[in-house]
């Protein structure tokens, strides 16, 4: 995922949100990767429609934000993170080095509850855009956990510093779309145990600390 800035919130107001003007305002060529990918991004935003193909989920609440602004006013509505004080809010990252891409091996240390399936939190990720874009949302059910890990060289032997990383675990699949991407990668069905999944380097968590 290439760097990339959050448009003025002025200039992402003015500016449509669609995928013919992301080609035409940012002038790229429609062939690229980057307008078919931005053509994925305002699907993902404006039709509610998944990376994976499928539709948003019973109970989730969804929201996308162009500008730095627009992400904080995300944060602080109840839309996703519920009846809250805005001023205590928790930001939880997973570490850098634990990325899409990377061949990072380690070991768990310790695991710590952020959030039970009681809990309001929301999850924002960073989509490919010309700009900064983050599709943030809320899925009922779930657990946020932060959880250490032990670097291990390729020899096996363990690292001094410890890395951070972020999960979460959908504790109730019923009603999921059976081609969501997590039984596929699962090999199970609908309602048959839950899914948990890293938040990688390039995704936001927020909890409510009071």
């Amino acid at each position: 995922m290439p760097e990339r800035s959050f448009l003025p919130a002025e200039l992402a107001q003015t500016l449509p949100f669609s995928s013919d003007s992301a080609v035409k305002v940012f002038q790229l060529d429609p062939s690229s990767i980057l307008a078919q990918e931005s053509a994925k991004t305002f699907q993902i935003c404006q039709e509610g429609i998944h990376k994976d193909g499928t539709t948003e989920l019973n109970g989730e609440a969804a929201a996308c934000a162009t500008s730095l602004e627009a992400l904080q006013s995300l944060v602080r509505s109840p839309m996703l993170l519920g009846p809250h004080d805005a001023a205590n809010v928790k930001a939880l990252s997973t570490d850098e080095r634990l990325h899409s891409g990377s061949s990072f091996r380690g070991k768990v240390v310790e695991v710590s509850l952020e959030a039970s399936v009681e809990q309001r939190h929301a999850v924002c990720h960073n989509l490919m855009y010309p700009s900064a874009v983050y599709f943030c949302h809320y899925l009922p059910r779930t657990r946020v956990y932060s959880v250490m890990l032990q670097p291990l060289d390729a020899a096996g032997a363990q690292q001094r510093h410890l890395v951070r990383a972020i999960a979460m675990c959908h504790m109730d699949t019923t009603g999921w779309n059976p081609r969501h991407l997590a039984f596929q990668n699962l090999l199970t069905l609908p309602g048959h145990g839950e899914a948990c999944h890293w938040v990688l380097q390039g995704s936001m968590t927020f909890v409510p600390t009071a």
